[in-house]
């Protein structure tokens, strides 16, 4: 796991946690206006994400054998997570015993010269496998010097979870008696490390404010709106929906720091905007055939997946120069206006869904929060379904051939048109077929603007950003 030695040497760097995450688990927490409401308890419940059958599963500590006709030699790629013992000769026997939580590869090979490779998923019951998030995945204090137990009860395995702040002049944690600490007025997030029940790192974040309401309203007045200030604002943040659009401004490279944005909707005072042309996720950019080199191939359609390609190509974007590690991919500069402007959002967390589901015209909108921050992941975000639906599409296409295409409102034509377009944009939606993407779709008069779904497509960046961005320089 990592130590918060070089976490805190790097803190700017890691609000590339999932901070839309814990933002949106405390919107459960408040009303729209800023009054308390009842705080949520939200069951986590892990699963195994390795794929592998309960055939090659062993617990740790057990040993499962297996014959194998002609058995010559045996191996295991890793002896800290499992060892094996092979008798070889005629008795054929091949034992395999669970060291620690983890994938074991085994290869081994027959007198034949058969070799065969299989993978066993190793357990640790005594690991966490199942949690309970409680007050909305939040901290509130009323002022410094409270201390308060961390809102997490693990449910299923031994609570080993290593908890550290990501900014400990706000709160601290103190091991010995297992509570949070107010330190000063502020906004951060408190972190837990733990491995679980199959050896895959997690993370659980907590949202803790310090004097500061976590809604972003009712706070005290004066600040800069960065978090920590809790600058209130003019107007509530509401439920975004189709109401929200808006016959978009353009933003200019001097407004910006990367070119051109369309904005396509707005909530409060806050606008969400999209990156006029599509970002180059490939280092060489000498490359003229932008539909094979610029636009990727859909390794995976779950965005919320940590390793999800367009997820991740679009966090890349936003915080390779912050993190110092450019690879010659495109990036945000780290002085780009933009992140003086952005804030977080629940974009993350609102994927959203296309195709048969007659939800997907309404369960992907996103919510801006009243902080502002120049890095982290799921910061930027790729549009979803929804939202492409009803502000920036020329139609919504369905593959329930019982369900009539969909045309959008003028004005999220017009936005649509604004945009540099080749042939497809992705969406964070997934689409109902296997390895699909939603996307926004370009290149006949048939396709075009139409929100669809696809495998290969282009990449463009969405923010929320506070409408000052708009200002005059």
């Amino acid at each position: 796991m990592k130590t918060m030695t070089k976490t805190r040497k790097t803190f700017f760097a890691l609000l590339s946690v999932s901070l839309a995450m814990v933002l949106a688990l405390s919107a459960l927490a408040f009303t729209m206006n800023g009054t308390g409401a009842a705080l949520e308890d939200t069951p986590v419940t892990l699963i195994c994400e390795s794929g592998i059958p309960s055939l090659y599963t062993i617990e740790v500590g057990q040993t499962s054998s297996s014959t194998v006709l002609n058995l010559n030699e045996a191996y295991s790629g890793d002896a800290s997570l499992a060892t094996l013992y092979s008798t070889g000769g005629t008795l054929n026997n091949m034992q395999i015993t669970g060291k620690k939580a983890g994938v074991a590869t085994v290869a081994f090979g027959t007198r034949n010269g058969v070799l065969s490779v299989v993978r066993y998923q190793i357990t640790d019951s005594a690991n966490i496998s199942a949690y309970l998030v409680k007050d909305g995945g939040t901290i509130q204090f009323g002022e410094p010097g409270e201390s308060k137990p961390v809102p997490v009860e693990v449910v299923t395995g031994t609570d080993n979870i290593r908890w550290n702040s990501l900014n400990e002049t706000v709160v601290s944690f103190n091991e010995a008696t297992g509570l949070v600490n107010a330190e000063k007025r502020g906004v951060t997030i408190l972190i837990g490390e733990f491995t679980d029940k199959w050896g895959v790192e997690r993370d659980i974040h907590i949202l803790v404010g310090v004097g500061v309401s976590l809604d972003g309203l009712n706070c005290c007045p004066g600040g800069d709106g960065k978090p920590g200030d809790g600058e209130e604002p003019e107007k509530p943040i509401t439920a975004t929906g189709p109401g929200s659009l808006v016959d978009g401004r353009m933003l200019d490279d001097n407004q910006t720091g990367d070119g051109k944005w369309v904005e396509i909707a707005r909530n409060g005072d806050y606008s969400l905007i999209v990156r006029k042309e599509f970002i180059k996720c490939y280092k060489d950019d000498s490359k003229t055939d932008y539909w094979t080199w610029y636009a990727p191939d859909a390794s995976d359609n779950n965005y919320t997946d940590p390793n999800n390609f367009l997820r991740k190509e679009i966090n890349y974007w936003f915080n390779a120069a912050v993190n110092s590690n450019a690879d010659g991919r495109q990036y945000l500069a780290k002085d780009a206006r933009l992140r003086e402007y952005t804030v977080t959002n629940s974009a993350y967390n609102v994927p959203g869904s296309s195709g048969f589901n007659p939800d997907s015209m309404s369960d992907g909108f996103s919510k801006p929060f009243a902080y502002r921050t120049g890095a982290g992941n799921d910061i930027a975000f790729a549009l979803s379904w929804s939202e492409a639906a009803s502000f920036c599409s020329v139609s919504a296409r369905y593959r329930d051939n019982t369900r009539n295409q969909v045309n959008s409102d003028p004005i999220a034509v017009a936005n649509y048109e604004k945009l540099e377009n080749l042939k497809m944009i992705y969406l964070r939606s997934k689409g109902d077929a296997p390895g699909m993407m939603g996307t926004i779709s370009e290149g006949n008069s048939f396709l075009h603007g139409e929100v669809f779904q696809s495998a290969k497509a282009f990449i463009h960046p969405a923010l929320w950003v506070h409408q000052d961005i708009f200002k005059n320089l």
